[in-house]
């Protein structure tokens, strides 16, 4: 894949990022390698990601399915209010 549409791509998740509310997760970006921090792309640096550089890859996914669950769960809190 050429780097030109990876930018783009972000970019584009990035910008409708921000259409949300700053405590919903739409953007989770998981990172493998501590290398690639470094190298993570400046959209991308200043937005919450998941640290799965441990090589544990089952407690980076229960992690992730926690962030999954916790924002279903403050959308159906945020449902209920109305």
């Amino acid at each position: 894949m050429q780097r030109g549409h990876v930018q783009k791509e972000l970019k584009l998740a990035f910008d409708r990022s921000l259409m949300y509310p700053v405590d919903r997760a739409f953007l989770l970006p998981v990172l493998l390698d501590k290398a690639a921090i470094s190298d993570m792309p400046p959209l991308l640096r200043d937005i919450q990601w998941l640290d799965a550089t441990d090589g544990d890859i089952a407690t980076a996914i229960d992690k992730l399915a926690d962030v999954i669950v916790m924002q279903q769960d403050r959308e159906i809190a945020r449902r209920g209010k109305r």
